[in-house]
């Protein structure tokens, strides 16, 4: 989903943990429910550790002091904390959340008329030579989950 060569919108309706945190993340604006549902990567809670792809996501989508609540704490980012966060970039009630996310990225398809220039810009944040592809970003780890099993041992399958 990043380096997709359009805009691309994420509707979180509920609950957002774990994968679907990353998911959500993946998206370059994030419209999450107003009243009810939590991001949270909650795998410390659960005597998991998180895996170095979704660790090098995280970081490079949160702020710093985010990332840290997020990863060490648990942190369980409700509509309005994750906006204060910046985690998603508006709210939206539950019956309107589809609507809004349809009207935003219908706003933003201008942008994707001139999909190489977007495709390219895209890949350099992104892509191959771009810090998030390094042996340490998410894209490359992503890519190579093979290379990132030196977690717990309990984790390893």
């Amino acid at each position: 989903v990043m380096p997709l060569p359009v805009p691309t919108v994420c509707a979180v309706g509920g609950h957002a943990f774990g994968a679907g945190f990353m998911i959500a993340l993946c998206h370059d604006l994030r419209i999450m429910r107003a009243d009810r549902g939590f991001l949270c990567a909650n795998e410390i809670e659960i005597g998991m550790s998180i895996p170095e792809p979704e660790l090098a996501l995280f970081r490079h989508k949160l702020s710093m002091t985010a990332f840290h609540q997020t990863v060490i704490l648990a942190k369980r980012w409700g509509g309005q904390e994750a906006l204060d966060a910046g985690v998603v970039q508006q709210l939206a009630e539950a019956d309107t959340l589809r609507a809004t996310a349809v009207e935003t990225a219908a706003g933003l398809a201008r942008l994707a008329r001139h999909r190489d220039v977007m495709g390219w810009m895209k890949e350099r944040l992104y892509g191959e030579q771009a810090a998030i592809n390094r042996p340490e970003g998410p894209a490359h780890m992503l890519r190579n989950l093979h290379d990132y099993t030196d977690g717990p041992s309990h984790l390893r399958g």
